[in-house]
């Protein structure tokens, strides 16, 4: 469980009428959920009937023309929605792959499924993808993604539905994109501030998923987050490159069959100190190599305890170093 910040994300959903008015053209969403009931509750089939509701082309509830088109749809398309809609219902998963295989558009099955079932559903927008960094290798795994996400969301703030979620994630992601409205008033104002002065599950999922798309492009070698680092908080990437120190005389250590276990002064087993590892391996390291190694993990260490103050260049050099030094034999 994630220490509560201030951040109230309750409030955004209520402020979410407000905020909007003016992007969206004041749309009655809670209307459009009252066309979709008796569908919701299995009390009649699904049919074109909804698509029309959906696309609103007299605008009643809201815009849905500015953003989406509904593909052309056959009988057979119908049916299999009908199947679908029909309970019971299939799980999540195999709800959203298969209305959206249908569909062809994946913001349109969420919008679709958020109408019909707002307590499992939300809609996939771009603000929201984009504050929380949702990606997928396909759109249906992406859509899928941002349900997780809002559930974590929806259990941590005590929303009973995700559709509510949803909503106040987009107030505070069009928020935090528009200067005009963060500093519009106070109350809004307080919003940023909470959002940025403590640590909050919203946060940590948008992080969790920019480091997963670095580790799906690849980039499984932590050196290459560590660089990616250096210019915006050069005292992380030498917390990284530390570490990959570490791990690379451990990975050395084995290779040439040299432990890396220790006996404590307690007599206790314990990992061996990048000191000794570097002793235990003797001359099996050069000792230019060794004396590179001993100045790049000073560093890292100066960083931890903070000893001094470490420049930018030092842990690109460090960065750098550590990078050749994974190609050592």
């Amino acid at each position: 469980m994630v220490e509560k910040s201030k951040l109230d994300l309750k409030k955004l959903f209520y402020m979410f009428p407000r905020i909007s008015e003016k992007a969206l053209g004041k749309p009655n969403l809670s209307g459009l959920e009252a066309e979709f009931k008796a569908l919701a509750r299995g009390e009649e089939e699904f049919s074109i009937k909804h698509f029309e509701i959906l696309k609103d082309v007299n605008q009643k509830y809201w815009r849905f023309l500015y953003w989406w088109s509904i593909p052309e749809l056959d009988d057979k398309d119908i049916d299999k929605l009908k199947k679908y809609f029909s309970f019971p219902r299939p799980d999540t998963e195999t709800m959203v792959k298969e209305v959206c295989k249908i569909l062809k558009n994946v913001e349109v099955c969420s919008c679709l499924l958020r109408f019909v079932d707002p307590v499992k559903y939300g809609i996939l927008s771009p603000p929201v993808e984009n504050l929380l960094n949702i990606t997928g290798k396909t759109n249906p795994e992406k859509y899928l993604n941002y349900l997780e996400a809002l559930e974590k969301l929806k259990h941590e703030y005590n929303f009973s539905r995700n559709a509510d979620v949803d909503m106040a994630l987009w107030t505070l992601s069009h928020i935090l994109n528009s200067p005009e409205l963060r500093y519009s008033d106070k109350e809004i104002q307080s919003i940023v501030d909470a959002y940025y002065a403590k640590p909050n599950l919203i946060k940590r999922i948008a992080a969790r998923n920019a480091l997963k798309q670095l580790l799906e492009r690849k980039e499984e070698e932590y050196l290459n987050i560590a660089d990616m680092f250096v210019e915006n908080d050069h005292t992380i990437s030498a917390f990284i490159a530390g570490r990959e120190i570490e791990r690379w005389l451990r990975s050395f250590c084995k290779d040439h069959r040299i432990g890396t276990k220790c006996i404590g002064k307690k007599g206790e087993p314990r990992d061996c100190t990048v000191n000794e590892m570097l002793k235990n391996l003797g001359f099996l390291l050069s000792y230019e190599r060794e004396k590179k190694i001993r100045k790049w993990y000073r560093i890292r260490t100066d960083v931890v305890h903070d000893r001094r103050l470490v420049t930018v260049d030092e842990v690109e050099n460090m960065v750098k170093g550590c990078l050749d030094m994974k190609t050592w034999k």
